[in-house]
């Protein structure tokens, strides 16, 4: 049976415009993602894109150094590199001056291969950047060729000089290279040891805080000069004197149920128990160990874009601490998720692993793109690389403050391995290197001493004593098992396959 057409050419037409304006609308926003995430996360998005040669109608679709202009031959619009650039891979590099052998490059440079052009180019020593055709050493560099600025300063023109700064934040003083903190006299913050007075000091001619005799320090933290093995009054009520292995010395250690240094003690803040918080996507959810149907988890936050890595808790003042590979950040956020602080955006390569250290207050995580474990204090300050020779792809981290020991493992596919260290980082040996896949996160069981970790490349769940003994597998036939956390007598993990 023969069926009539419906529809008029007129309303054809109209059909196939809204058809293509849909799928070009659908295309441009899928390809402004790949875009996005070809820049910022190209370590682990491996997109190859030849946008030099796409049609350039659609707005803010050229990549930085182009533009959009037509050609008059083809009457297309195409992304053309600016004057002083030249087409490469994925984007427009400066256009350097080509070499033939070192002696055409200036001081502090090498002729070297571009893999990116298959020329050779000018290349600037390491330590020096490249500003006008020249080498430049990176501690003279402007702040907007590169971020040479301390983390607690941004970069800032200055009209007087006529050039760009660094600038030290409200707060902080130095000349913007390195800042330090603003100490406010302790007269008008007394913010002293409980163990400290303030007093007028010749010294600096104003006011600061002096540990009191038999302490010493700072003002700020004072410790005793005897041991509490020889004065064990100086110790808190809520406290006892052990013996630490870690630092072979006698020390105040507050009670179960208490928190502080030993000299000082306070109860310990209690918090609602029994749930898992755990990453999914740009989100963080929590969910009870126990579900029901009246709940079943909730979800905590989400941050546009992010991707979540890993994750650890502050129980004392109720704060997650988590890695965005994304962001190039660390963030933090109380247990409720009402809000959330970022750290050092930017400023990081791919923060992957970290653990909390709650005795000392000090925060630890591996960077797979600085090849580097580096920790802060939980607020961000006081940043120190520790271990960054001999580190091919870190990841999982985990911390033992009374042992004073820090664990991380490297998944290099040459040689896999898991490793151990003071947490200054000082004393560092390898735990197992045998029967390893890609060793992912790890977790300590205080009450065992022992650590667990995840192997995706083996698809098992393997743990060993502290001491580097008794190894053995917990699971096997996993998919592709990420990280993990001990409950009690419970083993949960994530996998990022099931």
């Amino acid at each position: 049976m023969h069926m009539p057409n419906v529809f008029s050419n007129h309303s054809k037409e109209n059909m196939y415009a809204n058809v293509f304006k849909d799928l070009k609308e659908t295309v441009t926003c899928v390809f402004d993602r790949v875009r996005q995430l070809t820049q910022f996360y190209f370590k682990f998005v491996k997109i190859f894109l030849h946008i030099l040669d796409t049609d350039c109608k659609e707005p803010n679709i050229c990549p930085p150094n182009s533009e959009c202009v037509v050609d008059s031959t083809t009457g297309r619009s195409l992304c053309k590199c600016k004057e002083g650039f030249i087409k490469s891979k994925f984007n427009c590099i400066e256009d350097v001056d080509l070499c033939f052998s070192n002696d055409d490059c200036s001081s502090n440079a090498k002729c070297k291969e571009n893999p990116e052009i298959k020329k050779y180019q000018c290349e600037c020593d390491t330590g020096y950047i490249m500003v006008n055709n020249k080498c430049e050493d990176e501690k003279h560099a402007s702040c907007n060729l590169i971020n040479n600025c301390d983390p607690h300063a941004s970069c800032k023109f200055d009209l007087e000089s006529e050039k760009y700064q660094c600038s030290c934040n409200k707060g902080y003083r130095g000349d913007g290279k390195n800042c330090e903190t603003l100490i406010i006299p302790c007269n008008v913050l007394n913010n002293c040891n409980s163990r400290a007075q303030c007093a007028y000091s010749v010294d600096v001619q104003g006011f600061k805080c002096q540990c009191l005799s038999g302490y010493q320090g700072d003002g700020y933290t004072c410790t005793p000069i005897r041991s509490c093995n020889e004065d064990p009054y100086q110790c808190h009520r809520d406290a006892d004197c052990f013996f630490s292995i870690s630092s072979k010395s006698y020390q105040c250690q507050c009670r179960y149920g208490y928190v502080g240094n030993g000299l000082d003690c306070e109860l310990a803040p209690k918090h609602e128990g029994d749930y898992l918080i755990f990453a999914q996507g740009m989100s963080l959810l929590k969910m009870p160990l126990n579900t029901k149907k009246s709940n079943r988890g909730k979800l905590l936050l989400t941050k546009d874009h992010q991707i979540p890595v890993g994750l650890d808790v502050d129980c004392l003042e109720r704060n997650i601490f988590w890695t965005d590979v994304f962001h190039q950040a660390i963030h933090s956020a109380p247990f409720n998720g009402s809000f959330s602080k970022d750290y050092r955006v930017g400023q990081m390569g791919s923060p992957e692993g970290i653990a909390v250290d709650w005795i000392s207050r000090n925060i630890y995580w591996t960077d797979s793109v600085l090849d580097a474990i580096q920790v802060s204090r939980l607020d961000g300050s006081m940043m120190r690389t520790l271990i960054t020779d001999g580190l091919r792809e870190p990841r999982g981290i985990a911390v033992h403050p009374g042992l004073g020991k820090i664990y991380w493992t490297d998944w290099n596919r040459a040689s896999p391995r898991i490793e151990v260290a003071n947490m200054d980082g000082t004393s560092r040996l390898i735990l197992v290197r045998e029967n390893l896949g890609l060793p992912n996160m790890l977790v300590i069981d205080y009450f065992q001493n022992e650590l667990y970790w995840t192997d995706a490349g083996l698809k098992e769940i393997q743990c060993i004593d502290l001491n580097g003994r008794n190894r053995r597998t917990i699971l096997r036939s996993l998919v592709y098992p990420f990280d993990l956390a001990i409950v009690g007598e419970d083993l949960y993990w994530t996998d990022w396959s099931t």
